[in-house]
């Protein structure tokens, strides 16, 4: 499989990424609020089903059908879609937020690993080498080696489990994709099933009570259409024409992007291994684009 040369793919996962990146600033509106991270998991997620199902009943309703014999896959995914949500919150409890990010942060590992055997990705070094900058520059981003961390092994494993999760999520989209669905037919039947799994974790009779005025509807809608369904509908729609593995790389500006959201808004510190780490990520997208480009070209003269 070869990474397009579509730059508006590249360019959507930028944008999804950054979003992603200034969730923390709705997110910890609503945990003032009295929200739980899996309520304000799932009101994102129904938002977005909601908001999804509306503009489609409008635009295209045959987006709204699957075939009833890949509807497990549809499952299969979105299951894994909320276990990445749940693992991380479970492991942000028991190990220090930086060290859970990390470990999250291994899903590109676990992406090329499948990709190579779900998609005949080739492997080469320059991507690994790609992929291992990006790591180093998340660790020094986060911080997590000027802390006193708590490496307790549950959490750990907890963190790489979120990790997994999300790397088997971001292949189920290609997967789905190559049956045949559109980005939006994939992006509304994993969003709803997220939903529905979600609902025995989330208290949801206790949610009506915590919406208490505008600002709580504005942070909820942010969360659900801004901070959800937008960046998810660019990363489905740019896995259409690069690989998983690129995609996650490239995601990882999330992290840079969080950083400078708690630099500006909340005074959190940046020191100068921050300020390395958020030069180390760009620089990795760098060198696998430079790699996607000579791959692409030597094909074609092929």
């Amino acid at each position: 499989m070869t990474d397009s040369r579509n730059p508006s793919a590249y360019i959507a996962v930028l944008i999804s990424a950054t979003l992603w990146g200034f969730i923390g600033f709705f997110s910890r509106n609503l945990y003032d609020e009295g929200f739980s991270p899996i309520q304000v998991a799932f009101m994102r997620m129904l938002i977005g089903t909601l908001v999804l199902t509306f503009f489609l009943l409008l635009t295209d309703r045959a987006c709204l059908r699957l075939k009833r014999r890949d509807l497990w896959i549809f499952v299969f995914f979105g299951v894994f879609k909320i276990l990445s949500d749940l693992f991380l919150f479970q492991a942000q409890v028991v190990i220090h937020l930086s060290l859970s990010t990390v470990l999250q942060l291994t899903s590109p590992y676990w992406v090329l690993v499948f990709s190579v055997f779900l998609f005949g990705e080739r492997t080469t070094l320059k991507k690994v080498f790609a992929i291992c900058v990006a790591f180093v520059g998340c660790i020094l981003v986060t911080g997590v080696l000027s802390k006193d961390v708590n490496f307790d092994l549950v959490g750990v494993l907890f963190a790489i489990m979120s990790g997994i999760s999300y790397a088997v999520y971001t292949v189920g989209t290609k997967v789905l994709m190559n049956r045949g669905y559109s980005s939006n037919t994939v992006l509304f039947f994993v969003f709803a099933i997220s939903t529905i799994i979600c609902i025995p974790f989330a208290d949801t009779v206790d949610i009506p009570g915590k919406v208490v005025d505008l600002e709580v509807v504005w942070n909820l809608l942010a969360m659900g259409v801004l901070m959800t369904l937008v960046p998810y509908y660019l990363q489905i729609y740019a896995v259409r024409y690069i690989s998983p593995v690129s995609v996650n790389v490239i995601g990882l500006v999330e992290v840079v992007a969080a950083v400078i959201v708690g630099w500006i808004f909340y005074n959190e510190s940046l020191g100068w291994l921050n300020f390395i780490g958020m030069v180390l990520i760009p620089l990795s997208i760098v060198i696998m684009n430079v790699q996607l480009r000579r791959t692409a070209e030597a094909r074609a003269n092929e």
